[in-house]
């Protein structure tokens, strides 16, 4: 008795059909992320504009800006810049993954991202002198307390120092960052997400790589030794021997 075989050209499946499934599945996902990414930047907007708004009105309303002058200061800058740091960012970053297509000119594209690392920069920095202050008043209290250290004129000092050096960490962006070249036909202009880029690869590189030393390795170190003094002074003021 003769079996029926199956026809082959009926059950195989075309490779292409399956690079186009996979493609259209990727297209999909793209578009997903395209609405969710924009969404979540949109939360942590508000929430930072609330956050760092709450922080800026405490710290102006109370009484701790007068018994702790250049800690509160050191405060107010930290929040300032990470508002306008969500104020400059945020919108750019979520226009990015957005499927609304616009256009950044020749002031724009450098503007922005000179602004997104001068804020970064200062808040970084500003943490950095605040844990330097803490280190400063449980280490040596009374030599802070009866310093300059402790007094406005030399927390506008620490904000000048801070808001400089971020300047000059920042400046490449300004002298680099130019609109990308249209690629996609005359007169018309590509996603915000690729019209940015630096004009000199090399110069990138070297960007990146000095950045990442100034602005989070150099920092780290810092942060990490001055809590750990203070970690440990706290631990021989708790385990030491009391008096009866």
């Amino acid at each position: 008795m003769d079996t029926e075989q199956p026809n082959e050209t009926t059950t195989a499946v075309h490779p292409n059909t399956n690079v186009k499934n996979n493609f259209e599945i990727m297209v999909q996902i793209s578009e997903a992320w395209q609405i969710v990414i924009p969404i979540v930047i949109g939360v942590v907007l508000f929430i930072g504009l609330v956050g760092n708004s709450l922080v800026i009105y405490v710290t102006v309303t109370t009484q701790r800006a007068i018994k702790h002058p250049v800690h509160s200061m050191l405060v107010l800058n930290l929040a300032a810049a990470d508002l306008i740091y969500l104020i400059a960012s945020a919108p750019y970053q979520a226009m990015s993954n957005s499927p609304i297509s616009l256009g950044v000119d020749s002031f724009l594209c450098p503007s922005l991202h000179f602004i997104s690392v001068l804020t970064m920069s200062v808040g970084i920095f500003t943490m950095c002198a605040l844990a330097w202050m803490r280190f400063m008043a449980l280490i040596v209290p009374f030599r802070f307390q009866g310093s300059m250290m402790s007094t406005r004129t030399f927390g506008c000092i620490v904000l000048v120092v801070v808001w400089v050096i971020s300047c000059v960490v920042s400046t490449p962006n300004l002298v680099y960052y130019r609109p990308k070249p249209d690629e996609s036909g005359p007169n018309q202009t590509d996603r915000l997400a690729g019209i940015c880029e630096w004009t000199d690869g090399k110069a990138a590189d070297d960007y990146a790589i000095a950045l990442f030393v100034i602005t989070y390795l150099v920092p780290f170190l810092l942060v990490a030794n001055f809590y750990f003094f203070i970690g440990r002074e706290v631990c021989y003021l708790v385990n030491r021997p009391r008096r009866v």
